[in-house]
């Protein structure tokens, strides 16, 4: 061998410079279209991965309220839910989406629901939670409450339940209603739900606040807040109880009354009285009861405003003693109402005294 031929490990390294040293030239050469062609493949096969529906990730949902469904089924079969339902909120839901469309999937997708239409019978009724896959939102696969436990009872409708009238604060100052006199709408009502409830309400009771009603006479139209009351005089709870007439749900019942304006008439004592007590004897003071007659009239505007009393006032002619005596007060024709029928006129006579201090 001559001693200037090349040895097999330095032509090996010759040729590995020279391989190293072509494909830093390849990559120098217009290496903007070279990297811009590598991000477009990385951007392709990312769009090709996300496209594959077989690629799925898992969407954690929670506080989710579960559906409940054909309610109105369940009433008409004659049962109504009256605990257990509290338990379908708060509930975590686990679902695989497709990677497309993970950001848009809601617990809304999976129609997450408990189905009342196959209750049957009264009692503790257990039903499972159901959910629907979706062909664009994959599908749930955990539920943190897989069946909810309800109480049941039998759904009952009772009619002509009669409506009373509850008189609560006093009437504006100036106004006068008679209480006799209050009409409501409806005088009856319709009550539906628990048996356990409804067969134990016996008159709805509404609350007439004469605080609220206007300054002005005429008719005054109210809506009034109501209660149900059994026949102990409790309040009966009204959830899961519904009030109604002729199918229209009732969250108020009105009352009606005609409001008059009122005047006041003060008496005065000394015309109260008449004659001359006997010689010797004074009338010490004179005091009438009501002080004022309040009338409520039907038109204020023509009140004339007179009186007249029977046996027209007290007779104290050759009175030696105290009296007291009863008038009683005509009442006008165009008067409604009047807060007292009789005056009590009380007249105080006592002895002169004479000049020694003497009587």
């Amino acid at each position: 061998m001559m001693k200037n031929e090349p040895s097999a490990k330095g032509t090996v390294w010759i040729t590995l410079k020279e391989m190293l040293l072509h494909m830093s030239k390849v990559i120098i050469h217009n290496w903007p279209m070279k990297l811009a062609c590598v991000v477009m493949a990385v951007l392709l096969w990312g769009t090709l991965i996300s496209r594959d529906e077989t690629l799925t990730r898992t969407k954690v949902f929670e506080d989710v309220t579960i559906n409940v469904s054909n309610q109105a089924t369940m009433q008409r079969n004659g049962f109504i839910v009256v605990g257990g339902l509290e338990k379908i909120s708060n509930v975590r839901v686990t679902a695989e989406v497709p990677q497309n469309n993970y950001d848009a999937a809601t617990a809304g997708n999976y129609s997450i629901r408990v189905d009342l239409s196959s209750i049957d019978e009264a009692g503790e009724v257990t039903l499972p939670v159901s959910h629907t896959r979706n062909a664009i939102y994959g599908a749930v696969t955990d539920l943190s409450v897989k069946e909810v436990t309800l109480q049941v009872e039998e759904y009952i409708t009772r009619s002509r339940i009669p409506v009373k009238i509850r008189i609560e604060g006093e009437m504006p100052e100036g106004l006068y209603g008679s209480a006799s006199n209050i009409m409501v709408d409806p005088e009856y009502i319709t009550i539906s739900g628990p048996r356990s409830k409804v067969e134990d309400v016996v008159r709805c009771v509404a609350v007439y606040d004469l605080a609220v009603l206007s300054r002005d006479a005429g008719v005054e139209r109210t809506a009034c807040s109501f209660v149900l009351k059994n026949a102990a005089g409790k309040t009966v709870d009204l959830e899961n109880v519904s009030v109604t007439l002729n199918g229209a749900v009732l969250d108020t019942i009105v009352a009606e009354q005609t409001l008059y304006k009122t005047v006041s008439l003060k008496l005065d004592p000394q015309k109260l009285i008449k004659g001359e007590v006997k010689e010797g004897y004074q009338i010490r003071n004179v005091t009438v009861s009501p002080e004022s007659i309040v009338m409520a009239v039907r038109d204020v505007s023509s009140f004339t405003g007179d009186l007249q009393y029977l046996n027209g006032a007290v007779d104290v002619t050759d009175g030696t003693e105290s009296m007291t005596q009863v008038l009683s007060v005509i009442r006008p024709g165009d008067v409604i109402n009047m807060n007292s029928d009789v005056a009590y006129v009380t007249v105080e006579i006592e002895k002169i005294e004479d000049s020694e201090g003497t009587k």
